[in-house]
């Protein structure tokens, strides 16, 4: 290598290990973003708030970069999804649209960077209600930052797929279910009255199964990560377990460094 690339590297990797200890000497001395915004605020504007009302929906489609999403139980009579939104920058280009009865809301990913997401995380808030016992032929939830709130949920097909956010759902019935945290958490309980796919990278998957432990087949894989089923934990280094208990659906679950725990509920008459 030349003299004049070494150099250049050298240089890199100096800078790169000063602006490491600059950064971990603010944080510990109580830097913070909110101090931040105050010492040098950004001007930031926000789409207008809606409150638009959709019937006919058979399918919900997030695409969430950031914000924080509550996804609460309206008067069975109603009969119809209501969306409402509140401080939501434009530069997240909020889309909110119906097509062939599926409800689109997206916002856009390119645009945001970590500080952005801590930043404005907490602003953009995305309330859609949806009346009681409403039955959805499919959710799908992409969510890069932030959180998600699902008081509770009836659909024929659940997946829910988390970059480094967080979601939690109280109360949710579907017939097959999937689940994949990267890097934040899936906190969630319900009942699956077909398979359940569960997948953890280095995040953490806590579900709660309305029913019995032997209402599954098993299907396992744990690399380096932890994986807890019942009374039975494994945490074997690279190990593969099928479990066959005569069941017609099974629960797979795959863990990379992460946790994945399942728990099991009585169903209550």
């Amino acid at each position: 290598m030349k003299k004049g690339w070494k150099i250049f590297w050298l240089t890199c990797g100096i800078t790169l290990v000063v602006g490491i200890a600059l950064l971990g000497i603010g944080l510990g001395m109580g830097a913070t973003m909110e101090i931040v915004k105050e010492r040098a605020p950004i001007k930031e504007t926000y789409s207008p708030n809606i409150q638009e009302s959709y019937q006919g929906i058979r399918e919900l489609d997030l695409d969430i970069a950031t914000g924080e999403i509550k996804i609460l139980k309206a008067p069975k009579e109603q009969q119809e999804i209501t969306v409402e939104t509140q401080k939501i920058s434009k530069n997240l280009k909020f889309k909110c649209y119906e097509e062939e009865g599926v409800l689109n809301i997206t916002t856009n990913k390119k645009v945001w960077n970590w500080i952005y997401a801590r930043n404005h995380a907490q602003d953009a808030k995305i309330y859609i209600y949806i009346p009681e016992g409403y039955k959805l032929e499919e959710v799908d939830m992409n969510l890069s930052a932030g959180s998600i709130y699902i008081e509770d949920i009836h659909t024929e097909d659940l997946d829910i797929d988390v970059d480094a956010g967080e979601v939690q759902v109280e109360s949710f019935l579907t017939n097959d279910l999937t689940m994949n945290c990267d890097m934040g958490l899936i906190e969630a309980l319900g009942k699956t009255l077909g398979d359940a796919d569960l997948e953890s990278g280095v995040g953490e998957i806590n579900f709660t199964a309305i029913g019995n432990e032997k209402d599954y087949n098993y299907d396992l894989n744990c690399d380096i990560g932890s994986i807890v089923c019942g009374e039975r934990e494994f945490t074997e280094i690279g190990s593969e377990y099928q479990i066959e208990n005569q069941s017609d659906k099974t629960m797979s679950i795959e863990c990379g460094v992460g946790e994945v725990n399942v728990q099991f509920q009585a169903e209550q008459s």
